[in-house]
């Protein structure tokens, strides 16, 4: 398999071993921290969400300004982490490489002085628009200066100080083209090989002090840079069904990551970008995406996006919602009984680089349907299936208003992972995948009144024993 022989090179390499806590479900929290936080490990017998969650994503930017500047006299980061942490959860925050002007510990000026920023030709900072601060320009570290590599480290090393356990690790692939890097490289030149050095940079900080437990998720990324990155996420997508940016797109990035040799993987839940989306990420959209969450490598939220200005009324949907909230339920709690399977496929990517997601044509290489090629119904029921670790064959339902979709069962013994119906044929229809049927019908995957995305089971090795799985006859 090409994938073993590619990852086992030291130049392309594979993601460093994980931690167990990665891949159970995480969230975002936004509004009352304190009410979700209790609402997820409260009964709800006794009022609360009853959601198991080991993550939560929070977003102080600690880079480009310094956000955690007005907590220091509070000292309201630690308290934070603590907090989190008191109630059984792993917490991360955010950090980038700029540096904005009016960094509130003058480390702009400090850069500057000591030539650690990304300049023009003429020597010069070279400015960055940082969308976020469009009134500060920023620095981009130069991470080939000498020196830089370490200041960086020192700027970021507060969150460790405050007990993060991770953190979103954004942008990196920002460098402008007509810059000029102090190894002497053009922007142009050295634009992909950034990615790498800005990753590695952190790795260093962080690996020696924690190994595998901490959760460092990356965006950027070329030939080389997975070795460093222990979680990619797959940027920005936008909230909607496009094929081009949206949850079918994410589908198409993840198995894509794969055969480029990187297993441990996933999205924006709901999607983010929204400024040229008809609207909001919907309650529909958001538990789409959770389905293909469930079967992602990482399975994890944004509660936030970038929105166009919308009309009063219209908020984003969130996991939290009526609306959503028994699908997440029930989500979480299957992508939690599922932890011996993942865990086991996690481990197997460490050995072989096999991936968590798989495109089809890893498990049926002689098939010509999981090459996109062959009998055009069948090929088209395959379109977006894949499997999840070595045994879960999963089709998602990833049009906005279908209730439905085909499903293309390959050779070999299938069995369903939840629900009553057999699977019994090489193609069959997978009806009433409706969201009002309920997360107890919706988890299920049949030939027919299966509601929601299928997860089918192959015969073999790992299954937890958390999951009822029975043979059927797939001829």
């Amino acid at each position: 398999m090409f994938v073993r022989r590619a990852t086992a090179d030291s130049v392309i390499g594979r993601q460093p071993a994980p931690a167990e806590w990665f891949f159970g479900p995480w969230f975002q929290p936004s509004g009352d921290e304190d009410k979700l936080l209790t609402g997820w490990r409260t009964p709800r017998s006794k009022g609360g969400l009853e959601v198991p969650i080991t993550v939560a994503q929070t977003y102080t930017h600690y880079l480009p300004c310094g956000g955690q500047a007005g907590d220091r006299a509070t000292n309201g980061q630690r308290k934070r982490t603590d907090k989190y942490h008191a109630w059984g959860y792993r917490v991360t925050t955010y950090v980038n490489s700029f540096v904005c002007q009016h960094h509130p510990d003058g480390a702009f000026a400090v850069g500057k002085a000591n030539g650690y920023f990304v300049k023009t030709k003429l020597g010069t900072v070279y400015p960055e628009a940082y969308l976020a601060y469009l009134s500060d320009n920023s620095g981009l570290v130069d991470f080939t200066a000498p020196g830089a590599e370490k200041w960086w480290q020192s700027l970021v090393n507060e969150a460790l100080t405050n007990r993060y356990d991770g953190w979103m690790e954004d942008f990196g692939e920002y460098v402008p083209p007509d810059s000029q890097l102090a190894d002497g490289t053009s922007g142009l030149e050295s634009h992909n090989k950034y990615c790498t050095d800005y990753h590695k940079a952190s790795y260093d900080l962080t690996w020696p002090r924690f190994g595998p437990d901490f959760a460092q998720f990356v965006r950027c990324g070329y030939t080389g840079t997975g070795k460093y990155a222990r979680i990619v996420w797959g940027g920005d997508p936008s909230s909607d069904d496009s094929e081009a940016d949206g949850l079918p797109a994410a589908i198409s990035e993840g198995l894509s990551m794969g055969m480029s040799g990187i297993g441990y993987w996933g999205s924006d839940i709901g999607g983010y970008h929204e400024l040229f989306t008809q609207g909001e990420a919907s309650a529909e959209l958001v538990t789409r995406w959770a389905e293909v969450g469930a079967f992602s490598g990482i399975m994890r939220t944004e509660a936030d996006g970038y929105p166009r200005p919308v009309l009063p009324g219209s908020p984003r949907a969130q996991v939290w919602d009526p609306a959503v909230l028994p699908y997440w339920r029930a989500l979480s709690r299957l992508r939690t009984q599922l932890f011996p399977y993942v865990w086991a496929a996690a481990q197997e990517y460490q050995h072989s680089g096999m991936p968590i997601m798989r495109q089809l044509s890893f498990a049926y290489p002689d098939n010509d349907v999981a090459w996109g090629k062959g009998d055009a119904t069948a090929v088209a029921a395959a379109r977006y299936e894949y499997l999840f670790g070595p045994n879960m064959l999963v089709a998602p339902v990833v049009k906005l208003g279908d209730r439905g979709r085909d499903v293309w069962l390959p050779p070999g013994q299938v069995g369903q992972l939840l629900g009553r119906h057999q699977l019994r044929r090489r193609v069959g229809r997978v009806q009433r995948a409706g969201l009002t049927n309920g997360p107890e019908r919706w988890t299920g995957c049949a030939r027919r009144r299966a509601a929601g995305s299928s997860a089918a089971v192959r015969e073999g090795r790992h299954l937890s024993h958390a999951v009822a799985a029975r043979r059927a006859d797939a001829g």
